[in-house]
């Protein structure tokens, strides 16, 4: 820590030989004048030492600290503390997992046995500081060579579940170079098609694969197992067998009413003609064809498509496709989409000639499959998904209002519901368990399944029935079933969430994570149409209470409008400062960097221009959010007036621009399609192509935490995140009040969210003017 009391005793010797101005009357006035400009440079050094990512001379920066602050004081020590903490149990863990992998190498224990040892790698490769040297070690070399080969002998067996499982974790483990992607994906949509068109099959493969997981941990496991604080939930669920399948809303005529081989056609032309890539027809229908296949091979599926078990009818299929597949192999000329036409066509032929799959099915692999040949994010919309896509993008659905999750028995269970609702104003609580949706059990639902049943048409009722668990005055604890009708209305959802609830609506936020600092904290979940106005309301109300510094969450916010990312980026933005990029914020390109559009800062816009801001990203940022922070960063780079820094880890890397169109004739569906690239200001492209090596926006400061960290501060954010109704105490809003009464803010195990904070606290808390001198006595200064 700086002595200030050295520094007085300086700046009086030169107030005495008449350096300083008329205006300063006192030594200790002008000392407090000089310690000022120490300070300053010191939160200058802070902050440019963050923006370079040393994160060494960072923290011996910090303890470099100038006196007078308790609370920056505090701040450091607790940081250098849970840092130690983190390193600690980063060795513990990785022992562990360590002595686990080795012990599960050690056995012949099959398929299971793979998956579990590729698990504890995976685990160990989230836990240790370079990843990257995971899978050099020969241990693990040799348990990818054996995991590849299962995999691949479960898939050519039929064995689904385990060889999308084990290219999973494979994928894990060797993402960084994408090895495994494409088997991920195969396994991925053949699971997909076995679950919408056989859906208690796909429940009876998925419970035999936990009843074997359940054997195999009892003769496998030590009794005490799993160590750490607490069991994740993966072993949790690993050892409690599936709830019974429910049906409800499972049927596949249902999801695919409406879709029509216009739809099909008009959306794979599309796609062909607006893909930025180009992609040529012949790879559309070879693919859409492959998809076909996929669902002749798929035996599972015969008992909802009785054709697939005629061998006969079932190998003349595959004897078409394939013959198909060699014609568009080896023509001269390119397919258009009078080719497209004349292969469905022909497909709807075949079908009938032989296995018989309802039309609307065959027409939905095939659709898929060939927006698939253009890249993962263009897709089509069908009519079963329009309604979650525009919640996502319009902040707003047609339901009762009440924020749901799934507890470790499977019931489905209010957090909260949402003020201003029907959910609300008809008494539900947090904590009710929802056992029927319109008479139906939800024994066995899953998560989507509960959402799309409660869920539906502006103005129509649904009836569901709550458990609630009451007290009574003899202090016994009884269960009551309470049937509620309801009638759905337009639910608003909010995407801009502040640093815990003030009140149970949906705006009635505390905003700040630091009070006596007016340090400011907002949470974007995701960019709707209406986040600016959003945001602009949270800022009106910060700045009007003195806001000084900002922390902006974009951690696991996969993006959403462009408008708004620009809307947002702009408030930090002023185009009145000089800055190297034209003011703009983002830029769209075609495949051949030629630009196509631009969009630029407005300079009424700029509200948060020079307050400093510290943006916190990880690999769940994508899209939106990679402009807003990509922007920032490049602004703060070049000294363009925005005074930013990035902390946390490097973002997904989803640079592309989807446009959305409507499906002529078909109100209810859509067709997405990538049609150019984001660059940012200073040029970087965001998206990840196959074989890239750099992609996203890195951060300025390397921030990483342990999984069981982010699991933990993900629940906290959740926490703060709902006003409970029930009337009980929430045990963890009771801990945080604890260590907010120190004058801490309750960071809990969010070491990103903490360096946040101390870097703020870094440029806003000043000394007091009692530790910049004591009892200081005045004097005249000079004439």
């Amino acid at each position: 820590m700086f002595r200030v009391r050295q520094w007085a005793a300086i700046v009086s010797v030169v107030a005495a030989c008449g350096a300083l101005p008329a205006s300063i009357t006192t030594p200790a006035r002008a000392a407090e004048a000089s310690i000022a400009v120490v300070v300053d440079e010191w939160s200058a050094g802070v902050w440019a030492t963050a923006a370079r990512g040393d994160h060494k001379a960072l923290l011996d920066l910090l303890d470099k600290a100038p006196e007078g602050n308790p609370t920056l004081a505090k701040a450091v020590e607790r940081l250098k503390a849970d840092l130690a903490a983190r390193d600690g149990k980063r060795a513990e863990e990785a022992a562990r997992i360590r002595k686990e992998l080795e012990e599960t190498l050690a056995k012949d224990q099959g398929d299971l046995g793979l998956s579990q040892a590729l698990r504890s790698a995976v685990a160990l490769s989230l836990v240790v500081e370079d990843k990257a040297s995971v899978p050099q070690e020969p241990r693990i070399k040799q348990l990818i060579q054996d995991a590849d080969a299962a995999a691949r002998a479960a898939e050519a067996r039929g064995d689904w579940i385990m060889a999308s499982e084990l290219y999973y974790r494979l994928h894990l483990l060797l993402e960084e170079h994408g090895t495994y992607r494409d088997d991920v994906f195969r396994e991925r949509r053949r699971l997909e098609i076995i679950r919408l068109y056989a859906p208690q099959r796909f429940w009876e493969l998925r419970s035999q694969r936990r009843d074997a997981e359940i054997a195999w941990n009892k003769a496998h496991r030590k009794p005490e197992e799993p160590k750490g604080d607490r069991p994740d939930r993966e072993d949790q669920d690993a050892n409690q067998p599936l709830p019974p399948y429910n049906p409800t809303g499972d049927d596949f005529r249902q999801k695919l009413n409406g879709v029509d081989a216009g739809m099909v056609l008009e959306a794979l032309g599309r796609g062909v003609a607006k893909h930025v890539e180009r992609t040529p027809m012949e790879k559309v229908l070879r693919n859409a064809l492959d998809a076909v296949r996929t669902v002749v091979t798929t035996t599972d599926l015969a008992p909802t498509f009785a054709g697939l078990a005629d061998e006969k009818a079932r190998a003349e299929m595959l004897r078409f496709l394939a013959a198909e597949d060699e014609r568009i192999a080896k023509r001269q000329a390119a397919a258009d989409n009078a080719d497209l036409l004349s292969l469905v066509d022909r497909l709807m032929d075949a079908n009938e000639r032989t296995v018989k799959i309802p039309k609307v099915a065959l027409l939905h692999e095939f659709g898929n499959g060939g927006m698939d040949a253009l890249d993962e994010f263009s897709a089509i919309i069908w009519p079963d998904e329009i309604r979650r896509f525009n919640k996502n993008t319009q902040g707003h659905f047609f339901g009762v209002g009440i924020q749901i999750e799934q507890d470790p028995l499977g019931n489905i269970k209010v957090v909260a519901p949402i003020e201003g609702t029907p959910a609300h104003r008809a008494g539900v609580r947090s904590g009710d368990l929802i056992k029927k949706v319109n008479g139906a059990s939800t024994i066995g639902f899953t998560l989507d399944q509960a959402v799309d049943n409660i869920t539906g048409p502006l103005d129509t009722k649904v009836v569901i029935t709550l458990e609630r668990e009451e007290i009574g005055e003899d202090g016994k604890t009884t269960r009551a079933e309470i049937e509620m009708p309801l009638v759905r209305a337009r639910i608003e959802v909010s995407t801009v969430k502040g640093w815990k609830k003030a009140g149970p609506g949906e705006d009635n936020w505390d905003w700040f994570m630091d009070p006596a600092n007016k340090i400011g904290y907002v949470r974007i979940t995701n960019f709707a149409e209406k986040t600016d106005g959003e945001f602009d309301r949270a800022i009106s109300q910060m700045k009007a209470q003195g806001l000084t510094g900002l922390v902006m969450d974009l951690r696991f916010n996969p993006g959403g409008l462009l408008d708004q990312a620009v809307a947002i980026s702009n408030r930090f933005i002023d185009p009145s400062t000089p800055n190297p990029f034209q003011n703009r914020i983002v830029s769209t390109h075609r495949k051949d960097g030629a630009v196509v559009e631009k969009q630029t800062a407005r300079r009424a816009a700029a509200r948060l221009s020079g307050v400093p801001v510290v943006v916190l990203i990880n690999e769940g940022s994508a899209s939106a959010s990679e402009i807003v922070s990509g922007a920032l960063r490049d602004y703060a780079g070049a000294d363009a007036g925005v005074r930013a820094l990035l902390v946390g880890e490097r973002t997904f890397g989803k640079g592309s621009v989807q446009n959305v169109w409507p499906l002529r004739g078909a109100a209810d569906a859509a067709v997405k399609v990538t049609t150019n690239y984001y660059h940012l200001p200073g040029g970087a492209m965001i998206h990840r192509l196959p074989a890239a090596t750099r992609w996203g926006v890195d951060p300025n400061l390397t921030v990483n935490m342990l999984p069981q960290q982010i699991a933990d501060a993900l629940r906290a954010r959740s926490n703060s995140d709902v006003t409970r109704n029930d009337g009980k105490p929430d045990p963890a809003r009771v801990e945080a009040e604890k260590t907010e009464a120190s004058g801490l803010p309750a960071v809990g195990p969010d070491l990103q969210l903490e360096h946040a904070w101390v870097l703020l606290l870094s440029q806003v808390a000043r000394p007091t003017n009692q530790a910049l001198l004591d009892q200081p006595t005045p004097t005249r200064a000079n004439p």
